[in-house]
């Protein structure tokens, strides 16, 4: 459709939405896809809100995507289901008017900013059990809240490092492999993978921590960090 005073729409001129139909659609059945399909130039369109939101297929699922060039905003959904004889997913692409675009757009990150809020509140709270419990349990469920943030949300965790690190002295290492301090491990690892500073950050505060009695995780993490 063209405007009445003849302008073109934005994705008219765009290398990537004048190849994408307004409504985009395909069917996929026991793995077959039915339907003429969402071209293969709707890949290099931006989700909004990642990585809080994605375009996973694993389930019934939705998001808003941009055009990195003209700004054009769709939303894509998929609905999935689950049958005996060969599941089926129903994938669709539609293209936003400006103001629905405009609207979408700012309703995602809306979205997302309340999420990392809540996430620094919640952090927090956890932060302050692992200052204060002793108790296997408490602690692994802290840090398992922290570490689905950084994985899942690319969250940053800088601010509850010395805590995690205080924790190895905090936990009960009831067993040679220790789920809790391998748990510690795995989180402060992919930590300091991040970036040299966070690697530092971590190394730091290992070497902060005194006592004859600290658990082997310690000595495991800092030879770790010592060969990032």
């Amino acid at each position: 459709m063209v405007p009445e005073n003849g302008a073109k729409k934005p994705w008219e001129g765009c290398s990537i939405c004048s190849s994408i139909p307004d409504h985009a659609y395909e069917f996929w059945k026991a793995g077959v896809c039915d339907g003429p399909g969402i071209p293969a130039v709707s890949a290099k369109l931006a989700i909004i809100g990642a990585p809080y939101f994605d375009d996973s297929t694993s389930g019934s699922n939705s998001c808003i995507k941009r055009c990195p060039e003209c700004g054009t905003a769709y939303r894509w959904t998929t609905e999935y289901e689950y049958l005996v004889n060969g599941s089926e997913d129903d994938i669709n692409l539609v293209r936003l008017s400006p103001e629905e675009g405009e609207k979408a757009v700012a309703d995602v990150l809306h979205s997302v900013a309340v999420q990392k809020k809540l996430f620094q509140v919640e952090g927090a709270r956890r932060v302050h059990l692992l200052k204060t419990s002793t108790t296997n349990r408490i602690i692994s469920e802290a840090v398992g809240y922290l570490d689905h943030g950084q994985l899942c949300h690319d969250e940053d965790i800088t601010f509850a490092v010395p805590a995690l690190v205080g924790a190895f002295t905090r936990h009960v290492h009831d067993a040679k492999d220790c789920y809790t301090g391998k748990q510690l491990i795995w989180m402060l690892s992919r930590y300091a993978e991040k970036s040299k500073e966070h690697a530092k950050r971590v190394f730091d505060a290992l070497q902060g921590l005194t006592g004859k009695d600290l658990p082997p995780e310690v000595e495991e993490l800092v030879e770790c960090i010592k060969k990032k």
